[in-house]
Order: structure tokens, then sequence, then C-alpha cells
């Protein structure tokens, strides 16, 4: 059992020590030999955890993947209006990504993906369709939709992406500037 424990936490000290690396450097530049130093660990050490490059990526894909279905589960059953439900939508998103280094690293790992190859990663389109179904009652949801992704991604983008601090005031000042820019409200 403490053999057990031991390997979970070290298994935790990797994946933490990856979402640093591939924050600072994107999935091309992060170095298996960088992420060994931060932990403290051997490379071999190191590969008897996560066998690539590629397998650490998918660890953090897949936990922002969970964090996020997670949200978006939540997100569709409140009773709100339309704007009140969006709203909560892309700031419940900016939370998960202000305060969790590995969301952060997994968007960054996913976008670069989808930059990429051209192709809008899952998980993106996995919001957008969420904000689409809170904006059925909107005049036009599928705008409604794309603006909650473009507030979210933007104030990240603009927020110095690596650590987005503060991303959730930022995402609610941005929001906060819609009516005004649109003359209706959001």
């Amino acid at each position: 059992m403490v053999r057990q424990a031991r390997a979970l936490r070290t298994h935790d000290l990797i994946v933490d020590a990856a979402a640093s690396e591939f924050l600072q450097r994107g999935f091309a530049l992060a170095n298996l030999q960088r992420v060994a130093d931060r932990t403290g660990l051997t490379k071999g050490a190191l590969y008897g955890h996560f066998q690539s490059k590629q397998a650490l990526a998918d660890a953090l894909v897949a936990h922002l993947e969970e964090v996020l279905a997670e949200v978006l589960t939540t997100a569709t059953q409140a009773a709100d209006g339309t704007p009140v439900r969006l709203s909560r939508l892309v700031t419940a998103v900016a939370e998960q990504i202000e305060a969790d280094a590995r969301v952060r690293a997994g968007l960054r790992l996913v976008l670069e993906e989808g930059w990429n190859s051209g192709e809008a990663p899952q998980v993106l389109e996995n919001i957008r369709g969420i904000a689409k179904q809170l904006a059925v009652h909107a005049d036009q949801p599928e705008p409604a939709a794309d603006l909650a992704v473009v507030v979210l991604l933007g104030a990240w983008v603009n927020s110095c992406w690596p650590d987005a601090a503060h991303l959730v005031r930022r995402v609610d000042d941005i929001r906060q500037l819609i009516p005004v820019l649109s003359g209706t409200e959001w």
C-alpha cells in the first residue's frame, strides 16, 4: 500500500512537472529531461511512469477533457436565462483554467494540435456545443456560442497564457463590455 501511494505521488509529480514544461515550451520544444529534472527523478524513472512525451501530453489532455466534461455537464443543468447561463459557463471554464496548471497545459496542447492540423480541437467544439445549447433561446445561438468561446480564449491568450493569472476577472471585464459594444445584453 505504501509503495502504491508513493507511485501515485510520483505520477502526480511527473504530470505537474510536464504541465509546467508544456506550458512554457509547447509540445514541440518540451523536453523529457527537463521534466525529469523538475521532479528530481532520472529520465529512466520517468519512463517507468510514461513511455513517451506523447503519453504525458495525452495524460494532460485527458485531464482537461475530464474537468471540462464536469463543468459542461453542470452548465447544462442550470435553470437561469440564456445570458446568465452563458456567462456562468464561460466563468466556470475560466475558473478551471485559472486554477489548474494541468488544465492550462492540456488546453495549450489541444490548441497547438488544432493550429497544426487546421481543425478545431474537440474540446473547443464541446464548449461551443454546450454554449449553443444554452443559447438556444437567443436570437442567434451560433454567434452567441462563438462569442462565448472567443471571450474565454481571447482573455486567456491576452493574459500571457501560461499562467492565466486573473483570467476570471478578465473574462468578466470583457463580458461586461459586450453590451456596450453591441448595444445589447449578454
